[in-house]
């Protein structure tokens, strides 16, 4: 089964007394079975990135604590 990550922009607003995070989801990164990537952003519409690996090592899979998000 593709594994989706969410791709999500950070605002803080503060209005004196409270800090509010506001998280929104601006893409997605979608990783096949066959170990392919792909990029998603939704500012720009029915495109979609492959993302590719270097040469010397492969790409990192970063794992986002739940109280990251």
């Amino acid at each position: 089964m593709a594994q989706f990550y969410n791709i999500v922009n950070r605002k803080i607003i503060q209005d004196g007394k409270q800090e509010k995070i506001l998280h929104h989801r601006v893409g997605n990164i979608k990783v096949t079975n066959n170990g392919e990537w792909f990029l998603q952003m939704f500012h720009l519409p029915e495109t979609e990135f492959q993302i590719l690996s270097s040469y010397t090592s492969e790409l990192p899979v970063t794992q986002i604590e739940d109280n990251e998000y």
